[in-house]
Protein backbone atom coordinates (compact mmCIF):
# COMPACT_ATOMS: atom_id res chain seq x y z
CA UNK A 1 0.00 0.00 0.00
CA UNK A 2 2.77 2.28 1.35
CA UNK A 3 4.62 1.65 -2.53
CA UNK A 4 1.33 2.47 -3.98
CA UNK A 5 0.58 5.55 -2.67
CA UNK A 6 4.08 7.12 -3.12
CA UNK A 7 4.21 5.71 -6.80
CA UNK A 8 0.91 7.27 -7.78
CA UNK A 9 2.73 10.78 -5.55
CA UNK A 10 6.06 10.22 -7.91
CA UNK A 11 3.91 9.18 -11.56
CA UNK A 12 5.10 12.91 -13.20
CA UNK A 13 8.98 12.51 -13.64
CA UNK A 14 9.55 15.42 -12.50
CA UNK A 15 8.49 15.41 -9.07
CA UNK A 16 11.92 15.48 -7.07
CA UNK A 17 11.30 18.30 -4.61
CA UNK A 18 11.94 18.60 -1.12
CA UNK A 19 8.53 18.83 -0.09
CA UNK A 20 8.03 15.46 -1.39
CA UNK A 21 10.58 14.16 0.30
CA UNK A 22 9.24 15.65 3.32
CA UNK A 23 5.62 14.97 3.04
CA UNK A 24 6.35 10.91 2.03
CA UNK A 25 7.56 11.13 5.45
CA UNK A 26 8.66 6.85 6.43
CA UNK A 27 7.72 6.01 3.01
CA UNK A 28 10.29 7.62 1.29
CA UNK A 29 11.78 4.74 2.04
CA UNK A 30 9.96 2.65 -0.90
CA UNK A 31 11.51 5.07 -3.27
CA UNK A 32 13.70 3.60 -6.32
CA UNK A 33 17.16 4.22 -6.37
CA UNK A 34 16.79 5.97 -10.12
CA UNK A 35 14.17 8.68 -8.20
CA UNK A 36 16.72 9.20 -4.73
CA UNK A 37 19.59 9.60 -7.42
CA UNK A 38 17.73 12.95 -9.34
CA UNK A 39 17.42 14.95 -5.64
CA UNK A 40 20.16 17.24 -5.20
CA UNK A 41 22.32 17.95 -2.71
CA UNK A 42 20.74 21.03 -1.36
CA UNK A 43 17.25 19.30 -1.57
CA UNK A 44 18.61 16.69 0.28
CA UNK A 45 20.97 18.79 3.24
CA UNK A 46 17.15 20.26 3.50
CA UNK A 47 15.56 17.72 4.26
CA UNK A 48 18.29 15.96 6.35
CA UNK A 49 16.72 15.90 9.69
CA UNK A 50 13.64 13.79 8.45
CA UNK A 51 15.62 11.40 5.61
CA UNK A 52 18.06 11.04 8.62
CA UNK A 53 15.52 8.84 10.68
CA UNK A 54 14.20 6.97 7.49
CA UNK A 55 14.66 2.98 7.83
CA UNK A 56 17.21 3.02 4.24
CA UNK A 57 18.27 -0.80 2.36
CA UNK A 58 22.38 -0.58 2.05
CA UNK A 59 21.82 0.63 -1.53
CA UNK A 60 19.40 3.72 -0.61
CA UNK A 61 22.09 4.29 1.98
CA UNK A 62 25.43 4.86 -0.54
CA UNK A 63 22.99 6.49 -2.80
CA UNK A 64 22.11 8.92 -0.77
CA UNK A 65 25.15 9.48 1.54
CA UNK A 66 27.01 9.81 -1.54
CA UNK A 67 24.98 12.19 -3.39
CA UNK A 68 25.43 14.79 -0.05
CA UNK A 69 28.89 13.92 0.85
CA UNK A 70 30.50 14.75 -3.24
CA UNK A 71 31.97 17.61 -2.66
CA UNK A 72 33.41 16.19 0.53
CA UNK A 73 37.06 15.16 1.14
CA UNK A 74 37.33 15.57 4.78
CA UNK A 75 33.84 15.18 6.98
CA UNK A 76 33.55 16.46 10.21
CA UNK A 77 32.22 14.69 12.97
CA UNK A 78 28.82 16.40 12.81
CA UNK A 79 28.38 15.92 9.78
CA UNK A 80 28.89 12.40 10.08
CA UNK A 81 26.47 12.65 12.83
CA UNK A 82 23.48 13.91 10.96
CA UNK A 83 23.58 11.79 8.78
CA UNK A 84 21.63 9.16 11.10
CA UNK A 85 20.66 5.87 9.24
CA UNK A 86 22.23 7.37 5.66
CA UNK A 87 25.71 6.81 7.50
CA UNK A 88 25.73 2.85 6.75
CA UNK A 89 26.42 3.90 3.04
CA UNK A 90 28.75 6.66 3.35
CA UNK A 91 32.37 4.91 1.91
CA UNK A 92 35.60 3.93 4.37
CA UNK A 93 37.60 5.65 2.51
CA UNK A 94 35.87 8.84 3.10
CA UNK A 95 35.47 7.74 6.78
CA UNK A 96 39.40 7.51 6.95
CA UNK A 97 38.91 11.22 7.06
CA UNK A 98 36.78 12.26 9.66
CA UNK A 99 37.82 14.85 12.17
CA UNK A 100 36.96 13.70 15.94
CA UNK A 101 35.86 16.79 16.95
CA UNK A 102 32.02 16.69 17.79
CA UNK A 103 32.19 12.92 18.13
CA UNK A 104 34.04 11.97 20.98
CA UNK A 105 31.65 11.02 24.01
CA UNK A 106 28.25 11.52 22.10
CA UNK A 107 25.41 8.78 22.71
CA UNK A 108 24.42 9.53 18.89
CA UNK A 109 27.96 8.23 18.24
CA UNK A 110 27.02 4.68 19.93
CA UNK A 111 23.65 4.88 17.74
CA UNK A 112 25.21 5.81 14.68
CA UNK A 113 28.35 3.38 14.76
CA UNK A 114 25.65 0.29 15.45
CA UNK A 115 24.11 1.14 11.58
CA UNK A 116 27.89 1.00 10.43
CA UNK A 117 29.58 -2.33 9.01
CA UNK A 118 32.26 -3.49 10.70
CA UNK A 119 35.26 -2.45 7.74
CA UNK A 120 33.39 1.28 8.16
CA UNK A 121 33.94 1.07 11.86
CA UNK A 122 37.53 -0.17 11.51
CA UNK A 123 37.60 3.14 8.65
CA UNK A 124 36.31 5.30 11.67
CA UNK A 125 38.89 4.09 14.06
CA UNK A 126 41.33 4.79 11.97
CA UNK A 127 40.67 8.33 11.17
Amino acid sequence: VKRQLVQNILKDDSSSSPEILNSLGSAVSVLPLSKLSRFTPEELNNTLTSLSQVNWSPAQAKTLAKKLLESAKNISGEKLLSLGTMVRGVASSLLKNVKAEGLLGKESLKNMSEKMSSLQRTALLEA
